[in-house]
């Protein structure tokens, strides 16, 4: 390929160009690139081990292409690596743990792939990371406490990950905002959360986790702009996340519910109920002088429309 004879270029962006065919193999020689990103075509193939000779790079971003094999070892030459985007293709094997040697990566996208074994223990030097997500890896294990030691992480998707265990203490992520660790094989409750550290909490998606149950703890319920979804759960939850206007909860209606809200449906209902027979009374005795004797007839128009007047007030009355 002629692109390997561009030995100037220092960013190469050509996402969304419904580009086919495979990686070239002469990207290795383009040694002055500093940014490479081909997102969303319809490339396949495998990621050439040449791009290990990219020693310039702090950014890839290869996803949502159709891309198979294994991540080149060689990809742990890329020292300068900041972003790393491989999501949403067909790329298989181990989680791969020569990206632990990159230490300088802020952002690790592997999600959407079809990776399978435990969370390499090398990622626990990855300490400027803030994103990671690794949805829809094969996971099958607990979430590692090395993911302590990511003091800077914000963002971390593990969903669909057959991760099984409990949800660890939140207090441990310093930095986390958002967590997703849905549909997985999770049990246990939500652990309680300090205001420092683990209080710059934004959103925590725990659905689709049946063995997950208990309540939400009510620091999570007095946070500012949190957002809970607890769909496919035994979760319920406390008067103060019902009330709160801070507090969004999706999945509230089958599985968020106290005492007080439960009574509350039961007095709504019980009024639908009794206005509808109050309503249907009225009705009847409003035409019972059209089947009524001659002699009831004969009542005033002024007194029986004092009658239905009264009984409106009275059913209102019973109604509310």
């Amino acid at each position: 390929s002629s692109i390997g004879k561009l030995n100037s270029l220092q960013i190469l962006s050509m996402d969304k160009n419904m580009l086919d065919g495979s990686l070239p193999t002469t990207f290795g020689q383009l040694a002055r690139l500093g940014s490479l990103s081909v997102q969303e075509n319809c490339l396949s193939g495998f990621i050439p081990s040449s791009i290990g000779s990219m020693t310039n790079l702090h950014t890839i971003e290869i996803g949502a292409n159709c891309l198979i094999g294994s991540m080149p070892r060689a990809m742990a030459q890329v020292a300068k690596l900041v972003r790393l985007d491989v999501s949403d293709n067909a790329i298989t094997g181990s989680i791969p743990s020569v990206l632990g040697s990159l230490t300088k990566l802020t952002i690790l996208q592997l999600g959407g792939n079809i990776f399978e074994g435990e969370i390499p223990t090398t990622y626990s030097e990855l300490t400027s990371l803030r994103y990671l997500d690794l949805s829809e890896a094969v996971i099958d294990s607990t979430i590692p406490t090395l993911f302590n030691s990511l003091l800077e992480l914000e963002y971390m998707d593990l969903s669909s990950c057959s991760i099984h265990g409990s949800i660890p203490p939140l207090s441990e992520y310093a930095s986390l905002e958002f967590l997703y660790l849905g549909d997985n094989n999770m049990q246990g409750s939500i652990p309680s959360i300090a205001n420092t550290p683990g209080g710059n909490l934004l959103s925590l998606d725990i659905s689709l986790n049946p063995s997950i149950s208990g309540s939400i703890p009510t620091m999570l319920c007095t946070m500012d702009g949190i957002y809970i979804d607890v769909t496919g759960t035994n979760i319920h939850c406390y008067s103060d996340c019902l009330t709160s206007s801070a507090v969004v909860i999706d999945g509230a209606s089958g599985n968020c519910h106290d005492g007080t809200a439960m009574l509350q449906f039961l007095s709504i209902l019980c009024s639908f109920v009794l206005l509808s027979i109050c309503i249907t009374a009225v009705y009847q005795w409003d035409f019972l002088p059209v089947l009524s004797t001659a002699a009831a007839a004969t009542t005033s128009t002024k007194e029986e429309g004092n009658i239905t007047t009264h009984f409106m007030v009275n059913c209102s009355w019973i109604c509310c």
